[in-house]
């Protein structure tokens, strides 16, 4: 990161420490900025020792702080304003959205009726993941991309938590600036960080977001309704998400998406991998090398190419 990013990157540590009960939120605010710079989540498990979790190790601010269950119910009154009630929707599917784009994941107890989770009592755990937003991470490989009459069918790759979200979302910003429309289906709600319709992130001026719903059936309202060039859909995960994606591009629309892969031997598992190889023309890899980040853009026959001559790692 250079001094810009740094900088960023401490301010939303600050915005996401805000969303802490006050004893908490001194704690996270009296680390050392080393910390605050690589911090990726604060975790609070009760009767354990808050912690914030970075990218290589994991930190407990000084003086050890044990978590209550009082601590977690101030965090979700400060995370929706005092009005948890409201969240409710959210909240059973175990997370909830806050200001700035952080996210929230519970655990607890799951209350069942009729075959699917009502709601979630007797909270147990919390993840108060800390937003990123790295602008023109993605700038070499849209210009590269971006003169072609139609966007290619880009696929992102890359293990667990080195960075497709943040890199997918800067590539949505850039592709909804250059003036596509793009269609988000934000399942989660942690690529747009969306809170009373309004985007926690820079998102673009021509971005239209579903959030709230399972992916394929955002996908398919997203095609009826808003009429994009560019379909989005961050962490391809099931055979029903492939065949929305799959209608999409039937329909003409260029897809972006993300898969958690460390190689494509490893993607080649996925029972989805047959439609991932059909639809997709292009795939980044994202992988890290003492700490930075690098981004390799190639047509997705070459990756299979280089991974049958061994020269995946």
């Amino acid at each position: 990161m250079d001094v810009v990013d740094l900088y960023k990157q401490r301010e939303r540590y600050h915005s996401a420490a805000n969303l802490l009960p006050q004893r908490l939120r001194s704690a996270a605010l009296g680390v050392e900025d080393r910390i605050k710079y690589s911090a990726e989540e604060f975790r609070l498990r009760i009767g354990r020792r808050f912690s914030i979790n970075c990218s290589k190790f994991e930190h407990e601010p000084s003086p050890p702080t044990t978590i209550t269950s009082d601590d977690l119910n101030a965090l979700l009154k400060i995370a929706t304003d005092g009005s948890v009630h409201t969240a409710g929707e959210s909240l059973k599917r175990g997370y909830v959205t806050a200001k700035g784009g952080n996210r929230i994941g519970v655990c607890g107890s799951a209350v069942v009726k009729n075959g699917e989770v009502s709601s979630i009592i007797n909270l147990s755990s919390a993840s108060l993941r800390i937003a990123r937003e790295i602008k023109d991470i993605g700038k070499e490989i849209y210009e590269e991309l971006a003169g072609e009459p139609f966007f290619p069918n880009l696929l992102i790759v890359s293990p667990p938590g080195v960075g497709k979200t943040t890199l997918l979302r800067d590539l949505v910003r850039l592709i909804s600036d250059g003036g596509r429309r793009v269609a988000v289906a934000d399942e989660r709600n942690e690529l747009s960080g969306m809170v009373g319709g309004i985007p926690g992130f820079d998102i673009g001026r021509c971005t239209d977001v579903l959030e709230g719903c399972s992916k394929p059936e955002a996908v398919l309202m997203l095609l009826r309704s808003m009429s994009p060039q560019v379909i989005v859909m961050d962490e391809i995960t099931s055979p029903e998400d492939m065949e929305a994606m799959e209608r999409a591009a039937n329909c003409g629309v260029s897809l972006l998406a993300t898969a958690h892969a460390y190689s494509i031997e490893d993607l080649s598992q996925r029972v989805y991998y047959r439609s991932v190889s059909r639809l997709f023309d292009r795939v980044v890899r994202i992988s890290t090398v003492n700490g930075r980040r690098s981004y390799e853009l190639s047509k997705l026959s070459d990756w299979k190419s280089a991974s049958r001559c061994g020269g995946d790692d």
